[in-house]
């Protein structure tokens, strides 16, 4: 049977079927049927999220820093214990602190420009044919423009707070220093050893890249587990060590280490793994049959509000708003409209018909703006020949649907 999750704080019983019991819950609902009971089941959402990695022994070996300069600071001695992330080292870090700070000055005047850019270009498109196509163009050239510096210093800024982390040279592991070659004021060459560190326990580490969704559920500690692709039936288990700050160019993936107790697995660096995590953001959750929620002989879907330990039962018929307000937008889409007059409609017409504050406003875009996803409203006068695109939605007790339209007006383009 399958099986539906409703993100509800409560143990409940759920009903489905066609058959009366006598212990079914109470309904404010007329129109609900008196059905057959289940037990929804309460446990917490642990979905895993599955991603290649691959695995590198921590045994120990000489530490360098990725860029050449004088070391500024030696935070270690000869036979010190340093925990997996200790400070081992600095460079001279001043200049990349100066870079940071143009970075950042370079970052927030491309922004400002842009901005600037945006408000000039609207003021354009509200003179409507009082403005000329050479000034449409300019205006849409430096908007453009702007957006691409506003790119470019953002990646200047990333580049150059990188620059300044890898200044800092730490403990990839626990281990103990077993030969210290550098000292303080010596200026070194990139990858030149620093420290020589031995590992204090056999561990493996595993390497993988995840997306931003997943990365920011991750904290330092949380559970993964790794399948050697050569032991498909074995798991091992370990932690999250390190989580990237920022996305790796060009694939926007944030790079994630984990820890791994070595346990009886002997495994050269380079090996392929699965890795499991579990991102926070996982609810507690109740765990109900499918048939619970398509209820009634017409297999009509509803949705089971819970509330002070009452059940009430709200057949999707009670979220006709959505359709109200497409209705609304739809009727009002014509030549020398503006979105904003759609986009008014739209909103009117919802609540009106009783919906509630919605967390997605209505998406309305024309003409050049129609292949725009998810873009709102502009001040833009529709015109003939335009292609309209309506995205709306309306909210029920805070469950929301949402309708997706596009409109041609007058003779269709070709």
């Amino acid at each position: 049977m399958g099986a539906v999750v409703l993100a509800l704080g409560v143990v409940i019983a759920v009903a489905f079927g066609d058959r009366a019991a006598d212990n079914a819950p109470r309904t404010d609902d007329a129109s609900a049927v008196r059905v057959r009971v289940t037990t929804a089941v309460h446990a917490p959402e642990l979905r895993e999220h599955r991603f290649h990695g691959v695995v590198k022994t921590a045994t120990g070996g000489p530490v360098a820093f990725l860029d050449g300069g004088r070391i500024e600071t030696l935070e270690i001695a000869l036979g010190d214990r340093v925990a997996r992330g200790a400070v081992l080292a600095r460079l001279e870090r001043s200049g990349w602190r100066n870079a940071v700070t143009e970075a950042e000055a370079a970052t927030v005047r491309a922004r400002e420009q842009l901005q600037q850019a945006e408000r000039d270009l609207d003021r354009v498109d509200l003179l409507g044919s009082a403005a000329t196509d050479e000034e449409r163009d300019q205006r849409r050239t430096g908007v453009a423009t702007w957006r691409a510096e506003v790119t470019r210093a953002a990646t200047a800024l990333r580049e150059a707070q990188r620059r300044l982390d890898e200044a800092t040279l730490r403990s990839p592991y626990d281990a103990v220093v077993v030969a210290l070659p550098a000292r303080t004021g010596q200026v070194v060459a990139a990858g030149a050893p620093i420290a020589v560190l031995s590992s204090v326990d056999t561990r493996y580490e595993v390497e993988l890249l995840v997306p931003a969704s997943v990365a920011l559920g991750l904290t330092r500690g949380a559970a993964l587990t790794i399948q050697p692709t050569f032991l498909p039936e074995r798991r091992f288990t370990g932690t999250v060590q390190s989580i990237a700050d920022h996305a790796a160019e060009p694939s926007l993936l944030f790079a994630v280490v984990g820890s791994v107790a070595a346990g009886d697995l002997s495994v050269p660096s380079g090996t392929p793994v699965a890795v499991g995590l579990y991102p926070a953001g996982a609810s507690e959750a109740l765990l109900v049959p499918a048939s619970a929620v398509v209820g009634g002989p017409d297999l009509t879907p509803r949705i089971y509000v819970v509330a002070e330990g009452r059940i009430r039962v709200v057949p999707l018929e009670h979220l006709e708003p959505n359709d109200a307000g497409m209705r609304a937008g739809l009727a009002a889409v014509r030549a020398g409209a503006t979105e904003n007059d759609v986009a008014a409609e739209v909103m009117h017409a919802a609540i009106k018909a009783g919906s509630e504050y919605v967390g997605m406003e209505p998406f309305v875009v024309s003409g050049p703006r129609s292949g725009l996803p998810h873009a709102t409203w502009r001040r833009r006068r529709i015109r003939n020949r335009d292609i309209v695109v309506l995205e709306t939605s309306a909210c029920h007790h805070r469950y929301h649907a949402a309708s997706f339209r596009t409109v041609a007006v007058g003779r269709v383009p070709q």
